[in-house]
């Protein structure tokens, strides 16, 4: 199923039996080498982009928690970024999305575009300029350690939850939940390694402006821990 459609029918309320079919049969569905590169990027600011960075996330959040209902995307700047109706429920919940470590991704999703293999780890922030990400992504491969891996991962989330938690934010998420994509899967590190970030995450959202905090992965919903 194509990215448009499926972004079409979750602009309105859509129940989360037929959401999760609709995502799963557009992975599990030939796709062309452009729409892969395309996804890998978030090509384009309405579809691709939206897609991969809160679709895909809210998919593995409902697979990981075997949520019921409806959901709604707002697919637009406003907040939340979606809404779940749950089953029993009379009022939906929102729910904001964010996402750790892009920028590593997306020069690692450029890297392998171009080459058709790419570095496992970089371990570069957000923050740090591009020119920094073009010298490290030619350098040669070079093993990492566990703690580089978890540190590097742990300040992404945490710079994730920081921007989200701004107080000057607290009336536009009032209610709201947040969902974070970590930078985590099975190929930088054995899942049940991650969780020795947890105490440290634990701390950082115990006073969130938002009702719960969620970690997901990134590559699936193998990975999932409620953080407040």
């Amino acid at each position: 199923m194509r990215v448009e459609e499926i972004l079409d029918r979750i602009s309105e309320w859509t129940a989360i039996d037929d959401f999760s079919r609709m995502v799963a049969a557009h992975f599990g569905d030939p796709r062309t080498v452009l729409e892969v590169e395309s996804y890998r990027l978030g090509k384009g600011r309405t579809t691709f982009k939206k897609f991969r960075d809160e679709v895909v996330p809210a998919y593995h959040f409902i697979m990981a928690t075997g949520t019921s209902g409806s959901i709604r995307f707002a697919l637009s700047d406003s907040m939340p970024d979606c809404w779940i109706r749950h089953e029993g429920r009379p009022t939906p919940q929102g729910i904001e999305i964010t996402r750790a470590n892009v920028k590593e991704q997306v020069w690692r999703a450029r890297y392998l575009n171009q080459h058709g293999c790419g570095p496992c780890f970089l371990g570069l922030s957000d923050d740090d300029p591009d020119a920094m990400y073009a010298s490290k992504i030619q350098e040669d491969p070079r093993g990492y350690s566990t703690n580089e891996a978890l540190e590097a991962r742990l300040a992404g989330i945490l710079r994730c939850i920081e921007r989200k938690n701004a107080p000057s934010e607290a009336r536009n998420y009032s209610g709201c939940e947040l969902l974070v994509e970590g930078f985590i899967n099975d190929e930088q590190l054995p899942l049940p390694y991650w969780d020795r970030i947890l105490p440290r995450l634990h701390e950082a959202t115990a006073h969130s402006i938002f009702e719960r905090v969620h970690l997901i992965g990134c590559s699936s919903s193998k990975f999932y821990r409620c953080l407040k």
